[in-house]
């Protein structure tokens, strides 16, 4: 569902898309719709584990990514951009490999 809003919209006719532009544009929408996902996981995490259960080691990825794109959105300096998305991508494959071996020991 992201990807509708980090996707942006050309013309047959255009040879070339200007993503930095795109982003300068759009990329606060972008961001604010990233924030709703991590509300709505923790949420999730809230509601099927309760406040005192383990909703904080389940959600710790998502505050984290949430204070990444916090960072994002109010700093637009590059190196902050950059740096964001590098952690960003860093956790989501952190919680993919983690998530994958749930089970297997």
């Amino acid at each position: 569902m992201l990807c509708v809003f980090v996707t942006p919209e050309f013309n047959a006719n255009q040879e070339k898309i200007d993503l930095v532009a795109f982003h300068a544009r759009e990329g606060r929408n972008y961001l604010w719709a990233m924030m709703a996902f991590c509300f709505v996981a923790l949420a999730f995490n809230f509601t099927f584990s309760g406040f005192y259960g383990s909703w904080v080691r389940d959600s710790i990825i998502t505050i984290t990514g949430g204070g990444l794109t916090m960072a994002a959105i109010f700093f637009q300096a590059r190196w902050v951009q950059i740096g964001a998305a590098a952690c960003f991508a860093a956790l989501a494959t952190y919680f993919l490999i983690a998530a994958s071996t749930l089970g297997t020991a």
